[in-house]
């Protein structure tokens, strides 16, 4: 009995060895609704990827996220050239290139798929030095594979040398492999995720690279197309270069894309031009073959010196990617548009130095200066270090240790700017050296930076008071940790600093003592509480004066004042019933009741409270509007606001504000005549009333003092 099971499981272990023979394969581990399973199959199918034997279980299984090394990369891509019978000659292949092979530790199975790479400009000799590390195989990029792939095509004539690519992530991209990862989206090999990212560092697992061969194989065995099919394509014309022979092209999408023009046959009113006859804002139909060459280009509409719109003589750009071999240059604007430029007989100047384009680097904040025709003059760079304080609004991890730091310019609100951060950035926070996951929204930050390129980074913060009520009593987890709901009624943890001031009802207090319903004042400094007051809610009657700061309605609603004995700010919660008395009456000229809508900012106020809340508000109406008097800092006509310094009366110190000018707001000058913004000057000393909206105060009236 025994040995009839033995000859079965030597029977069935041959036929595994030849599983990829069969037209049907079924893989224990790639169900029916694996995404690759049809791709998968079809590679076992043609013997260019494996499965695995279980000789316990008797199953096949395929192992689909098992990461694929570069050395079994280059052997399924052997195996598929092979399938699509593309092979070029092998012969004598392996002794050549025997030494190298073994002195890098290419494993043996793997000679003959290696020897065809470094013979056929697939793999450079650099590169199998790294495929085996410390005896074990490196595994395999995504980037890396596509242009293994890329250059076993052998399509060099179909290579755009310098595509613009749609992913989002394509800056992370390496020069070399641009072309190669465009080729083989165009052919359908790759694409990106949900996200539109292409992942170019991600390791490829079996089932991705399954599928990449499988396309490959596709493409490999597809009939040529005997008839050449024209494909046509209408746009205006964007950009000419008549030393790159080449123009950049707008389509009715909005579409940019560079063309090279090599054998382009070029007309106008059916008779033939050149590139030279061709300008900007021309309206023009090209023609493709069906491999995508360019074959014609048709002007329809050509522009006309009444139609001619003023060419700007230059204009300020960031540099995204550097081309030193064609000269070529990428760059964008502050909307992340796309613009090519040939810089073959372009002066380029790096703080006031001539220099090559070899000096330029991706980052580089650039001033682009034209000529009279339109045609670049000019590249200005300044590298000197600039600086800028400002409000963290964003972070965005885009790779590994890189990222993109989105800052609010703390003198324009309206201004946002966009700073790259890398490994070399140097990030300070309370003289300390930290990572940029500890850059925070609404942290201060003082940043030195070359054009996007963040170079220090130093985080300041002003100290901050928080109100609200204790969630519970002090937590004690990895430090110390006080849970409070927020007056917009989200619950939030911050961590304490283990020397914190503590006052619980107008005594020092120790943390432990803190209890669950306290109402809280707390300050905030580098991300940790410093002082925390704290209020019992117990059953007894109290009567608070002060001055209104914040309303917040909702269930609960709370009100926050600056008591007028030590202008402390506080936080009250509100009974449900609560009285409202404006000016010493309970309701208003109608005879409607009071309520807490009918209460403002500003408001003088006197708090009845009882075990803990307020159920009777006495407040004296001081003004319905606000007004300030201030002098002009700066004054920004083109986005229609004023920066006021100016006395807070309620908060006894000097302010720095933006004022908005609205298509409402009158501006009287000394005189008393009506005047435009732009009449205002710097140091100008104003009354404005209007009202606040958050950081901003909204104008109704300006009037110029002197």
């Amino acid at each position: 009995m025994k040995r009839k099971i033995s000859c079965m499981l030597i029977i069935l272990m041959m036929l595994m060895s030849t599983i990829a023979s069969f037209a049907a394969v079924n893989f224990s581990d790639v169900p029916s609704t694996h995404w690759a399973k049809d791709y998968i199959a079809k590679m076992a199918d043609k013997k260019i990827i494996n499965g695995y034997f279980d000789d316990k279980t008797l199953k096949v299984s395929f192992k689909p996220n098992n990461p694929v090394s570069y050395v079994e990369a280059m052997t399924m891509l052997y195996n598929t050239l092979k399938a699509a019978n593309k092979l070029k000659d092998t012969t004598g292949l392996v002794a050549k290139y025997k030494t190298t092979l073994a002195k890098n530790k290419i494993p043996s199975w793997a000679y003959e798929p290696i020897a065809y790479g470094l013979e056929y400009g697939i793999l450079h000799p650099d590169e199998i030095k790294v495929f085996v590390k410390n005896g074990k195989q490196a595994y395999a990029k995504k980037v890396d594979v596509a242009v293994f792939i890329g250059k076993a095509l052998d399509m060099k004539d179909q290579l755009d040398p310098l595509p613009v690519l749609d992913f989002v992530d394509a800056e992370l991209i390496i020069s070399a492999a641009l072309p190669y990862v465009d080729l083989l989206e165009k052919k359908g090999i790759v694409s990106g995720d949900n996200e539109r990212k292409f992942n170019p560092n991600s390791i490829i697992n079996r089932a991705v690279m399954a599928t990449m061969c499988s396309k490959t194989y596709d493409l490999l065995i597809k009939e040529p197309i005997v008839p050449v099919v024209s494909k046509y394509l209408e746009g205006t014309i964007e950009y000419v270069s008549k030393d790159a022979k080449m123009i950049i092209v707008k389509d009715t999408k909005g579409d940019k894309k560079a063309y090279t023009l090599k054998n382009t046959s070029i007309k106008k009113d059916e008779k033939s031009i050149t590139i030279s006859d061709l300008s900007v804002r021309d309206s023009v139909k090209l023609t493709f073959k069906s491999n995508g060459e360019l074959t014609e280009i048709e002007v329809k509409n050509s522009k006309t010196p009444s139609e001619d719109i003023s060419i700007p003589s230059e204009k300020k750009r960031i540099i995204d990617y550097v081309d030193e071999d064609t000269k070529m240059i990428v760059v964008k604007d502050d909307k992340g548009n796309i613009e090519v430029y040939k810089l073959k007989g372009v002066s380029i100047k790096i703080n006031g130095r001539s220099k090559h384009v070899d000096d330029l680097n991706k980052g580089d904040e650039i001033k682009l200066v034209f000529d009279k025709k339109g045609e670049l003059d000019k590249v200005l760079v300044d590298n000197t270090v600039t600086s800028m304080e400002g409000r963290v609004v964003s972070l965005k991890e885009i790779e590994d240790d890189v990222y993109i730091l989105t800052v609010r310019d703390k003198e324009n609100l309206i201004i946002k700017k966009e700073l790259r951060i890398n490994e070399d950035t140097k990030i300070e926070y309370d003289d300390d050296e930290v990572k940029p996951n500890k850059l925070m929204e609404g942290m201060e930050v003082y940043i030195k930076h070359i054009g996007d390129r963040a170079i220090e980074i130093e985080i300041y913060e002003k100290e901050r008071t928080y109100n609200g009520i204790l969630e519970s009593s002090v937590l004690f987890r990895d430090g110390l940790i006080l849970k409070v709901r927020m007056n917009d009624g989200e619950v939030k943890e911050f961590e304490i600093d283990e020397d914190a001031d503590v006052e619980r009802d107008g005594s020092n207090a120790y943390l432990d003592e803190l209890e669950k319903g306290d109402i809280v004042t707390f300050k905030m400094k580098y991300g940790k509480v410093t002082d925390i007051e704290a209020i019992a809610r117990t059953d007894r009657k109290s009567k608070v004066e002060g001055v209104i700061k914040q309303i917040t309605i909702g269930d609960p609603s709370t009100i926050t004042i600056v008591n007028d004995d030590d202008k402390e700010t506080v936080t009250y919660y509100i009974s449900k019933g609560v009285e409202v008395r404006i000016d010493g009456d309970d309701d208003d000229d109608k005879g409607d009741k009071y309520t807490l809508k009918d209460l403002d900012i500003h408001y003088e106020v006197e708090l009845r409270i009882d075990n803990g809340k307020v159920y009777r508000i006495d407040a004296d109406k001081i003004s319905s509007k606000d007004m300030i008097t201030g002098e002009i800092v700066r004054v920004y006509d083109d986005y229609d606001q004023l920066r006021v310094k100016y006395f807070d009366k309620y908060d006894k110190d000097y302010k720095t504000i933006s004022v908005l000018i609205t298509d409402d707001t009158k501006i009287i000058s000394t005189e008393g005549k009506e005047i435009r913004l732009r009449n205002l000057d710097e140091d100008d000393e104003v009354l404005i009333d209007g009202h606040f909206e958050d950081d901003m105060f909204v104008a109704n009236r300006i009037i110029q003092i002197k």
